[in-house]
């Protein structure tokens, strides 16, 4: 459709976290996506794929006789490790036009520099953090640092069993180990008291295994 074919997906990521920013066409930066070539969605993940859907049933930027707010970008940060389980949104909305940059409309709140600290964020908190720009391609823009509250439950899932297990190796593991080691050296796996000859230990009373004495 001619929405899709005027997007610009800016996205980059970093260790335990992911960043895009989706611009609507009528913006200078908005390309032309080919009809056998990349896709908007091909830079976006799955669990944000309901944001290309949500910026299709805005009015078309060219056309601004309508009052009511028009969504010009949606910025999306994620986190987590090493599965994205969490993320938070920022949405730009604007109501007129400012002046015309290369000829295309150019809305208003995205004039040089853009200050992204006073859009609300959506699923997330923001923090007293010192806001973070977004790379070289955008010096003059800052972007507020979020805690992020909207799950990613697939990525929430695995993070959650791979958590699990590293700390059942760190904790429980650790005594289950060291029984192993007591009773290859002929200890009692519950004190580690040497086992004599009788079914039970003589310091903590704990039922011993069967020792088998092999005569020839």
């Amino acid at each position: 459709s001619g929405f899709t074919k005027h997007l610009a997906v800016i996205r980059f990521s970093a260790f335990g976290s992911t960043w895009f920013w989706i611009l609507r066409g009528g913006h200078p930066w908005a390309r032309q996506f080919p009809d056998d070539g990349a896709k908007p969605g091909d830079a976006i993940p799955y669990w944000a794929a309901y944001m290309l859907a949500e910026l299709a049933l805005e009015p078309p930027l060219t056309a601004w006789t309508t009052p009511r707010p028009v969504t010009t970008c949606r910025v999306a940060d994620a986190r987590g490790w090493p599965m994205r389980s969490l993320y938070s949104e920022q949405i730009q909305q604007v109501v007129k036009l400012g002046p015309t940059l290369r000829g295309l409309p150019h809305p208003e709140p995205l004039a040089l520099p853009a200050k992204w600290e006073n859009h609300p964020i959506r699923n997330g908190m923001k923090t007293s953090l010192t806001p973070w720009s977004a790379g070289p391609w955008s010096p003059s823009r800052s972007f507020p640092r979020a805690l992020p509250l909207r799950p990613i439950w697939s990525g929430f899932a695995v993070n959650t069993v791979l958590y699990a297990a590293i700390l059942w190796l760190l904790i429980p593991g650790t005594f289950v180990l060291r029984r192993v080691i007591w009773l290859k050296r002929g200890l009692c796996s519950a004190c580690g008291y040497p086992m004599g000859e009788a079914g039970v230990c003589s310091e903590c009373g704990k039922a011993l295994p069967r020792r088998v004495t092999v005569t020839t």
